[in-house]
C-alpha cells in the first residue's frame, strides 16, 4: 500500500488558500462558467489539496475552486510533502488523470 501523505483535513476561507508559484495551470473564462454551473447544480464534492507553509496554506490542486469560492469556507486536505514532491504532484497529477481512456457508451449514458 502506498504512503498515506494526507496529514488532516480542515474547513478554511478559501481566500486565506496562497496560489502556488509553480501552478502551471490557467482557468480561461469557459472553464470558470462550466464549473460554477456544476457547483450550482450539486455543490462542492472534493476537497481542496494544499501543503502548511510558514506562510499558510498553499495550493496544490484546486485553484480555480478556490478562486470562485473565495469568499466562502472550503474543505481542504493537508498533505505532507517536500519541495520536490510537491514539484511532481504539481507537474504529473493533472496530466495523468489526462491518459484514461474515454469510455464513450458510458459518458454518453451517464449525460443522456
Amino acid at each position: 500500500m502506498p504512503l498515506n501523505r494526507k496529514v488532516e483535513t480542515r474547513r478554511v476561507k478559501a481566500s486565506t488558500l496562497i496560489p502556488n508559484p509553480s501552478n502551471w495551470r490557467s482557468h480561461p473564462q469557459t472553464q470558470r462558467d462550466h464549473m460554477a454551473a456544476i457547483w450550482e447544480q450539486v455543490g462542492d464534492v472534493d476537497y481542496l489539496k494544499v501543503v502548511d507553509t510558514d506562510q499558510g496554506l498553499m495550493l496544490i490542486d484546486g485553484h480555480l475552486r478556490a478562486d470562485l469560492a473565495a469568499d466562502e469556507s472550503v474543505d481542504v486536505v493537508v498533505l505532507d510533502l517536500t519541495d520536490d514532491e510537491q514539484a511532481i504532484v504539481l507537474s504529473t497529477f493533472d496530466p495523468l488523470a489526462m491518459l484514461a481512456h474515454a469510455e464513450d457508451d458510458v459518458l454518453n449514458a451517464l449525460v443522456n
